[in-house]
């Protein structure tokens, strides 16, 4: 069993790469496929590919976020301070925690486990946020 190259097409002339436009991205693209030579062998088809996959790749990503910015919402009520504490609160409460209870109690298994629980979900939650490089 070989590698398998997504829309890699074996042609006359050798390989090909060849691929449909998403129907909402067509407007955008201003083109219903991307067609592109590999190479005349299955060698070149194999070297040549990343490259090409990699810049038709970025051209739909750059098509969607073009169309994420032109179809966002643009008139949204913008959030208070207060509705922000608010909705926060309320996120904490569905976690299962007490929002204003986060003291700790040494003496107390439950609180000590319950702030064992709420680190564990604070690491989680900023896993999301942390990157490599972070400094």
């Amino acid at each position: 069993m070989g590698l398998v190259l997504f829309h890699a097409q074996e042609v006359k002339s050798g390989w090909r790469y060849r691929r449909v436009v998403p129907k909402l991205l067509k407007p955008i693209v201003d083109k219903k496929e991307f067609i592109k030579a590999l190479g005349k062998t299955r060698a070149e088809a194999l070297s040549a590919y990343p490259q090409v996959h990699a810049e038709f790749e970025g051209v739909i990503r750059k098509a969607e976020r073009f169309l994420a910015e032109q179809t966002a919402p643009k008139n949204l009520p913008r959030l208070t301070k207060l509705d922000l504490y608010l909705e926060g609160i309320a996120k904490v409460r569905r976690m299962g925690f007490d929002p204003h209870g986060a003291t700790v109690d040494l003496d107390d298994p439950e609180s000590v486990m319950e702030d064992h629980a709420r680190t564990s979900v604070a690491d989680v939650i900023l896993g999301d946020y942390m990157r490599p490089d972070f400094r």
